[in-house]
């Protein structure tokens, strides 16, 4: 290409021009390569115009849906209601109540609905960028200096509560197991749970997600321990210990293998960890979904210059939306609707337990009538008659936790708690849940257009969810 001297233009070279003269003087001149350069700069920044118009437009095309949503949830919501309460044999009554549920319930759905359609509108006019992956989740957050609090922190919190494994991931972790037997254990259930609460508020503050799922967690573990399984083990020992002739309920009767303050622990120590995490909900730290962060991320890159953007966009956008994330725009003010609709469950959990203690009192003043020998309160705690009596009261306490069982599967904690599910990495820092891609080889086993939907880049969510990158 013919050289262009500089000094007749009148201006200098720009950088990446070469400089040169036949009789051996510098000058400057324009070169093939800097022509180029700037060719592919400008396809470049026009590229990116299109795509964020057309991201805009695709945004604008779920707005456009949304008026056919909300027509369409009512149309489920009253479908619903006439099949649960159109009946003829149906008091009047239960049918007004079963409508007022629905009508009820069927606001969370809406809403979890709604927020949905948000992240799927803000995800497109991000672009495929603001997409975390599981590698960028693991590395958030300064590694631990080894032997220290932090670091038994997060090995702890990470093999307990992983962010990035589901149910059947962590049953092949052998650590799993032992904390999973350690909160099943009715006796040591306590420690377990007040140690994970106190590694949820060190350093603080505590996330919502977590907290929530500490009390249904909770909760269902004593539903499934001191209910299911204390009644299974008081009634094999009443079996063995009845006789045709003579019983040794006193030695080998339910509550024979523990002591009345173990039991006393555990029915107060749960309460009492239950609604002292649950006083912290309303100051704990909420996490923001998808939206917010692409939201954001979406209005730095308007703002931005386009060559800057072009040269340092990328890793700066990754930093800024994972960065925005861990502060979650926090508010760690207080707000009372932090929760959903666990508020009402806890108020029946503290009727629960004040019918367990009505029904452990009751029988042990029945006890104390009927002996032979007049005996004072504390004196018949000690006998085996108040083991068994408040053996049956933690039985009859943990079934009645039923209830927060429903509320650990997790669509139906999403729905009525409205929380991002969460998790932890291996250096302690609390990250949103995200499952690893699955290997091509274990893709290849299922159908081939499955398979090759994934693997030609799709990347997966924790909520089931892929974005085609």
């Amino acid at each position: 290409m013919a050289a262009l001297d500089g000094e007749m233009l009148g201006r200098s070279p720009p950088s990446g021009a070469s400089s040169h003269r036949g009789n051996g003087e510098i000058t400057s001149s324009w070169t093939g390569f800097y022509f180029r350069r700037q060719g592919q700069m400008a396809y470049k920044r026009v590229k990116k115009a299109v795509s964020r118009k057309k991201r805009s437009a695709q945004a604008a095309l779920i707005d456009m849906t949304t008026p056919i949503q909300r027509k369409v949830m009512t149309g489920v919501k009253e479908i619903l209601k006439d099949a649960l309460a159109n009946d003829p044999g149906m008091c009047s009554m239960l049918q007004q109540g079963i409508r007022h549920v629905v009508d009820d319930l069927w606001q969370d759905v809406e809403f979890e609905v709604g927020a949905v359609a948000k992240d799927c509108k803000h995800s497109v006019k991000a672009g495929a960028h603001a997409w975390k992956t599981v590698e960028k989740l693991r590395a958030v957050g300064p590694e631990p200096r080894p032997w220290s609090f932090k670091a038994f922190r997060a090995w702890f919190l990470y093999y307990s509560l992983p962010f990035d494994k589901s149910i059947f991931g962590c049953l092949v972790e052998w650590r799993f197991w032992v904390f999973l037997v350690w909160s099943m254990i009715p006796d040591l259930r306590v420690a377990y749970y007040g140690l994970l609460l106190i590694l949820f508020i060190v350093p603080g503050p505590a996330d919502e997600h977590q907290l929530v799922q500490f009390i249904v967690q909770t909760k269902a573990t004593q539903f499934l321990s001191s209910g299911i399984g204390l009644a299974f083990v008081g009634g094999m020992q009443y079996y063995m210990c009845v006789g045709e002739h003579r019983h040794t309920c006193a030695q080998h009767g339910p509550g024979s293998s523990t002591t009345a303050l173990m039991g006393a622990i555990d029915i107060i120590g749960t309460s009492s960890l239950v609604w002292l995490s649950f006083l912290m909900l309303p100051y704990s730290r909420r996490a923001e979904g998808e939206s917010v962060r692409m939201e954001a991320l979406y209005a730095d890159e308007e703002r931005e210059d386009e060559e800057r953007h072009e040269d340092t966009s990328s890793d700066d956008d990754e930093h800024d939306c994972l960065s925005c994330w861990m502060r979650g725009r926090e508010d760690r003010r207080y707000d009372q609707k932090r929760g959903g609709r666990l508020t009402s469950l806890l108020k029946y959990d503290l009727w629960c337990f004040v019918i367990a203690t009505a029904f452990l009192f009751g029988i042990s003043a029945k006890h104390i009538h009927n002996s032979r020998v007049d005996v004072g309160f504390l004196e018949h705690t000690r006998s085996w008659t108040f083991r068994t009596t408040l053996y049956w009261t933690r039985v009859f306490y943990s079934f009645l936790a039923l209830p927060f069982v429903v509320f650990s599967i997790p669509v139906l904690t999403s729905i009525l708690t409205h929380t991002l599910r969460t998790g932890y990495n291996r250096n302690g820092i609390i990250v949103e849940s995200m499952l690893p891609p699955m290997d091509e080889d274990d893709l290849a086993q299922q159908s081939p257009s499955r398979a090759s939907s994934l693997i030609s880049g799709r990347w997966q969510r924790s909520d089931g969810g892929v974005h085609a990158t």
